[in-house]
């Protein structure tokens, strides 16, 4: 949907893209909370929240594709291995680094997302896999900085903290970065 509005000239309005992430950040707050028969959380990871893993209805549900390469299920990750240049780009800073994740690891790649939807361009790029990876996991911000004038009025604070370095200074759960951000689509929804 954002490459096909690119081609069209007719950009994702700011509402419906923050409407879009927020959806994206309650299926993953469904997805970090399931627990098995006994109550037990499962400690359930998506580990590759990205734009081609969410897909819009005609009706306006916003879906997140949960089902990996190779039709395998969702599984517990615990560190991520990086195949290739459109996933390096799709890892949260502690992934790089080969550290175990858990859910803010799926928040920091869900900030990356609205980012890049306002901003129209990827947050982390560099000449090579290596320059993108050494800029996620030093979580250079200098394109965010460049564009802040594309985001929205008070959104900067809320994406700074989902995009923090140390995991332990995000959003505890992605239930919480998605009630920050609901008053936005309301408040945008006049553009």
């Amino acid at each position: 949907l954002a490459a096909r509005s690119l081609e069209s000239g007719v950009e994702l309005s700011g509402a419906e893209s923050i409407f879009i992430v927020h959806r994206v950040l309650l299926a993953l707050s469904a997805l970090h909370g399931m627990a098995d028969a006994a109550g037990r959380v499962l400690g359930y990871v998506h580990g590759d929240v990205g734009h081609d893993r969410v897909f819009v209805c005609p009706d306006g549900q916003v879906k997140l594709d949960c089902l990996f390469a190779g039709n395998q299920r969702l599984h517990q990750v615990r560190t991520a291995t990086i195949a290739s240049r459109e996933q390096s780009l799709r890892v949260s800073p502690e992934q790089v680094q080969g550290r175990s994740v858990d859910g803010r690891a799926d928040i920091f790649n869900a900030a990356v997302m609205l980012v890049e939807l306002f901003i129209r361009r990827p947050l982390f790029i560099g000449p090579s896999q290596l320059s993108t990876l050494l800029a996620i996991r030093d979580v250079r911000l200098d394109v965010l900085e460049a564009n802040r004038q594309r985001l929205p009025p008070r959104m900067e604070p809320v994406l700074r903290r989902a995009l923090a370095k140390d995991p332990g200074e995000r959003y505890s759960g992605a239930d919480e970065m998605a009630e920050l951000l609901a008053p936005f689509f309301g408040a945008l929804s006049g553009e």
